[in-house]
């Protein structure tokens, strides 16, 4: 049985089907290239990547753990090559470490990264702040931004969900860096979000008055936005950063960063949790 010819193509005498530019014959051409197939792939990959991020942040996944492609794959009802370039992804990143034939292995916070984190963040909100000062109608902006968010953390405390809480602590410190307009600072930031994550999830559950806490200081930190006072604010959110994340007291980063030398951490932080190592 013959079926006819697509409109617009022609015969050689070979017999086979031609284009009328002259291209190539329909038979020596690569086959066409689906999105469908791809995207779906790329989307598993994407959902076993972000379930496992999100359980090593929560620490539903703890520092140490060794966890096996199979069981997430079942669990997620995946083949297990999506799941292995998740765990790529998370390799690249510094979440995991992949053993062949024996599994990937959750990062623990590695000793003194708490210290690195709080420092990289100071400088970059506080240089944000300072800008604000002079620019009252985007400080206005910034401040009624950010009493939505804790707001909306205040709720989450009062619910008791600790990983909404402290994706709102992220998202907090994350406006403030967003005011600087500038996407290589703000990029750079985000790279930090989830490590401040994971720290802050870790202070929230294990300290009962940690969230209370937060709320507090992040009040005095809208105020100091508020006011235009860049000075104020760098004070407050170094005892905060090192109070929340029980890092001994130091003088601000801006200041040279050394141990019992400012006047405004004159109070003890709490001890530092054992795995942050900090």
């Amino acid at each position: 049985m013959s079926y006819p010819k697509p409109a617009g193509t022609r015969t050689d005498p070979a017999g086979t089907r031609t284009d009328p530019a002259g291209g190539p014959p329909e038979h020596s051409r690569p086959a066409p290239v689906t999105a469908r197939g791809s995207a779906a792939a790329s989307s598993a990959s994407d959902r076993a990547y972000e379930s496992v991020k999100e359980r090593i942040i929560t620490g539903a996944l703890a520092g140490g753990e060794l966890i096996s492609e199979g069981d997430v794959a079942r669990e997620l009802g995946v083949s297990r090559t999506p799941v292995r370039e998740g765990f790529l992804r998370l390799e690249a990143e510094g979440w995991m470490r992949l053993y062949p034939k024996r599994g990937a292995l959750v990062v623990p916070i590695a000793p003194g990264e708490a210290e690195s984190v709080v420092e990289a963040r100071f400088l970059v909100e506080v240089q944000a702040v300072r800008r604000l000062a002079s620019e009252p109608r985007a400080r206005a902006e910034v401040v009624q931004r950010l009493e939505r968010v804790v707001q909306q953390m205040r709720d989450h405390a009062r619910s008791g969900d600790v990983a909404a809480f402290s994706a709102g602590d992220a998202m907090f410190h994350g406006t403030i860096v967003e005011a600087l307009g500038n996407p290589l600072l703000e990029g750079f930031y985000r790279t930090l979000r989830d490590r401040q994550r994971r720290m802050s999830h870790q202070s929230v559950v294990s300290r009962e008055q940690a969230a209370e806490d937060i709320l507090a200081d992040h009040g005095a930190l809208v105020e100091a936005i508020r006011r235009g006072d860049g000075e104020q604010y760098a004070d407050r959110v170094c005892q905060h950063m090192r109070s929340v994340h029980r890092l001994p007291s130091r003088s601000r980063p801006d200041r040279g960063g050394q141990a019992g030398n400012s006047a405004n951490a004159s109070t003890p932080s709490a001890p530092r949790s054992e795995e942050a190592g900090s």
